[in-house]
C-alpha cells in the first residue's frame, strides 16, 4: 500500500486531494479485506519467483514489495527470511535444490512452459513445472508495471486466485495468467 500512497501526492499536486484520499481509503479497505480472506484458507502453499538471466537466478529479496504480496496472499515465499528490498542473485543450482518441491513459480519471464523449457530443459525438474503451476504477468507486462503500484488489490486478488482458487474463483485474473504448454 505504500506505493499506492503516491496517489495522495498527485491529488495534492492537482488540487484533487479529497478525491485522492477517498480513492486511497477505498483501496486500503479493499486490500485489507483480501488479506483477511486469504488468511481464512487452511493451506499456505510454497512459492518462488524470478528467472535465470545469464548465470544467476534473480528473485525478490524477503523484504521486497512482491515478498510482502506473497505473505499477504497467505503463501510461504521460499526467500521470505532474506534481507533486502531488491533482488537476490542466486546460482541456478541453489534455486533448483531449494525449490524442486515448491508448489508455485511466479514471474518466470515467459508466457509459456514451452518457452521456459526451450530456454533451459532443467526447469522440468521443478514440481511446479510438472504440475503446470507457473504464472506470469508477461502478457500484461506494461499493464502490471503501470497499474500494479496504484492497484495492489488487483495484484493481491490475482495471487489469492492462484494460491487459493476456492476463495477467489469467481473473479478472472487481472494481471496474471497461467503459463500454458
Amino acid at each position: 500500500l505504500g506505493k499506492a500512497e503516491w496517489i495522495k501526492l498527485f491529488g495534492y499536486l492537482t488540487g484533487k486531494e479529497k478525491l485522492a484520499d477517498h480513492y486511497f481509503d477505498q483501496l486500503v479497505k479493499s486490500y485489507q479485506s483480501l488479506v483477511t480472506k486469504a488468511k481464512k484458507s487452511a493451506t499456505k502453499p510454497s512459492v518462488f519467483s524470478g528467472n535465470l538471466i545469464g548465470e544467476f537466478w534473480y528473485t525478490p529479496a524477503g523484504e521486497s514489495y512482491l515478498a510482502r504480496m506473497f505473505q499477504d496472499a497467505n503463501a510461504r515465499y521460499v526467500y521470505a527470511k532474506s534481507k533486502g528490498t531488491g533482488s537476490l542473485a542466486l546460482s541456478f543450482e541453489k534455486v533448483i535444490a531449494q525449490n524442486i518441491h515448491t508448489e508455485y513459480w511466479l514471474n518466470p519471464g515467459y508466457t509459456s512452459l514451452k518457452e521456459i523449457l526451450s530456454n533451459n530443459a532443467s526447469m522440468q525438474l521443478f514440481k511446479c513445472v510438472k504440475e503446470q503451476k507457473v504464472y506470469c504477468y508477461s502478457k500484461n507486462l506494461n499493464k502490471f508495471w503501470e497499474l500494479g503500484a496504484i492497484e495492489p488489490d488487483h495484484v493481491l486478488s490475482d495471487l489469492i486466485r492462484i494460491f487459493h482458487p476456492d476463495l477467489e474463483s469467481d473473479k478472472p485474473m487481472f494481471f496474471y495468467q497461467k503459463t500454458c504448454k
